[in-house]
């Protein structure tokens, strides 16, 4: 996915969703129940949700999420994009993360 020309976190949600739809196989064999929480001016909660090749994606808050991001709008499009590097993000405080470190994984093989 090439979220270069990406400015809002709603922008990088179409691109996942449209990803999925040209490519269902990305999500074969996740088992993922996630959430972003994203303040700031374009900010707002979505979820994912992946269960063996299926996928639920959207605005909104989930029950029982097994990994929660939390960051701003404007880290969120540079973590998307690949200017933000995960790690740095999480350890300079930039984003945190409730949760399975592990899921984390999960969720980068679906936005790569």
């Amino acid at each position: 996915m090439d979220f270069s020309n990406v400015k809002t976190p709603q922008e990088a949600i179409d691109l996942i969703i449209e990803g999925l739809k040209k490519d269902p196989k990305k999500a074969s064999g996740i088992n993922l129940r996630s959430m972003m929480e994203i303040s700031g001016d374009n900010g707002g909660d979505w979820y994912i949700v992946l269960e063996d090749g299926k996928y639920d994606i959207g605005k909104g808050a989930i029950d029982d999420p097994e990994l929660t991001l939390i960051i701003n709008d404007s880290d969120f499009i540079k973590l998307i994009k690949g200017e933000l590097n995960p790690p740095i993000a999480i350890f300079s405080g930039r984003m945190k993360v409730k949760g399975s470190m592990g899921s984390v994984g999960k969720l980068n093989k679906i936005l790569n």
